[in-house]
């Protein structure tokens, strides 16, 4: 094999040429449950392992080429002993040997490159509206030192608490808070 690629070879002391270390790899679907997991709360392993991803790619160029090549030699191999065992007959036709297999462009493609992406940016959209529905129902109001749970279902229920104070003519209820005791509470 040919020196190729300064990001797959590198050439030893002795000038033989040889594989560097693989990276680790990770494919589109470990990067997805990565991204389900822990998105909005470790983005530093949703980014380690879109490099991952990145490095899957590369490392998926430089295997396909290889094996082309490796088909390549083994049908250069084929003809030329063909041809040579051919080389008396006058009735044979020589046969071309084939053509070199040729390293495909390397994706140079950055984390946010990767992340912008179908089916990743999908994902992290959708874990994005979740993550914002937690927070919605989670939400708290403070007012005069009380904190009432702010989502839309307690909302619901003071509206519902508000026309019923004005329908029994009070102004004051009996009101749970968002720790699970109760206060007096007022309309206001």
């Amino acid at each position: 094999m040919q020196f190729i690629s300064n990001l797959f070879q590198t050439q030893t002391e002795d000038g033989d040429v040889v594989e560097k270390q693989r990276p680790q790899c990770e494919t589109q679907e470990a990067l997805i449950a990565v991204i389900n997991k822990h998105y909005g709360k470790k983005n530093h392993l949703v980014n380690l392992f879109a490099q991952f991803y990145i490095n899957h790619l590369q490392w998926s160029v430089w295997d396909e080429y290889k094996a082309a090549f490796a088909e390549y030699e083994a049908e250069k191999l084929r003809i030329e002993q063909e041809n040579a065992d051919n080389i008396e007959d006058p009735e044979y036709q020589v046969q071309a040997p084939p053509v070199e297999p040729e390293l495909q462009p390397v994706p140079n493609l950055s984390v946010e490159d990767i992340l912008a992406q179908a089916p990743f940016a999908d994902v992290i959209q959708q874990k994005k509206k979740a993550i914002r529905s937690t927070e919605i129902e989670n939400i708290v109001v403070v007012v005069n030192g009380m904190q009432f749970d702010g989502d839309e279902t307690a909302q619901t229920r003071m509206a519902r608490a508000i026309v019923a104070l004005d329908a029994a003519g009070q102004t004051e209820t009996n009101w749970k808070l968002a720790d699970n005791q109760f206060a007096l509470v007022s309309k206001t």
